[in-house]
């Protein structure tokens, strides 16, 4: 399964997102040397990668971190009624969702303390509406 993670983060388009990478490659580290198939592991092969105790622990550290932002996301996505896509299905749960994402802005609001992270919930909210033919 791991190797099979491996490959799938390696082989993924570059969005930005070389944590998950990492973090995978780090796995490989810590369970190096890996079988392959039937085939007992080479004991003697040292792991072709190397990271540092530090460099795991933030790593991981980085890795859990955001695991519980894309938790949330996912949570609040759930509870607004929207889809994979981040649309409504259906139009009378429009409101519904719209009643909610405005208590979720407004409750992002609340602890901003800065007119910089004011202006990060106004303009750059990620459930607000967006014109597409832009």
């Amino acid at each position: 399964m791991l190797r099979a993670k491996l490959f799938n983060r390696a082989g993924t388009p570059w969005e930005g997102d070389s944590s998950s990478l990492k973090y995978t490659t780090i796995q490989v580290y810590e369970n190096w040397p890996m079988r392959v198939d039937n085939v007992a592991p080479v004991e003697s092969m040292d792991s072709p990668i190397k990271y540092s105790e530090e460099e795991i622990k933030q790593c991981t550290k980085d890795h859990d971190h955001e695991e519980g932002k894309l938790q949330e996301l996912a949570e609040m996505k759930d509870i607004i009624g929207i889809d994979a896509l981040s649309c409504v299905p259906a139009n009378q749960q429009l409101e519904k969702s719209k009643a909610i994402i405005r208590k979720f802005k407004e409750g992002f609001m609340e602890p901003s303390e800065t007119e910089i992270e004011r202006t990060a919930v106004q303009s750059h909210f990620p459930f607000d509406d967006h014109n597409e033919s832009v």
